[in-house]
């Protein structure tokens, strides 16, 4: 998975897979689901991420509970890395 932040359109993505894109779900509210071909998740975009979002609403729709359990755990390990210091040396190499 790779978490991007855009700040100039305020828009979070969580990519699952390089599979290709056949077609994006226009989910509402800001919210936009990319899928591929078989119908799996490839994207998920949120604008205006910084105003607040939900995706409780998806969740059953597009299956997101895994994609948003591998999120929660992306978080936390940067979360400890930053209490360690350990991300913050690293990126200042």
């Amino acid at each position: 998975m790779r978490i991007t932040y855009d700040t100039e359109t305020d828009a979070l993505t969580l990519v699952v897979t390089r599979e290709s894109v056949d077609k994006t779900v226009d989910a509402g509210e800001g919210r936009f689901i990319d899928l591929d071909d078989d119908g799996q998740i490839v994207a998920v975009e949120i604008l205006d991420v910084s105003q607040g979002f939900h995706l409780h609403d998806l969740m059953d729709r597009f299956d997101l509970k895994p994609l948003l359990d591998d999120f929660a755990e992306h978080v936390q390990t940067a979360r400890s890395l930053l209490s360690e210091g350990d991300l913050h040396d690293a990126l200042l190499r």
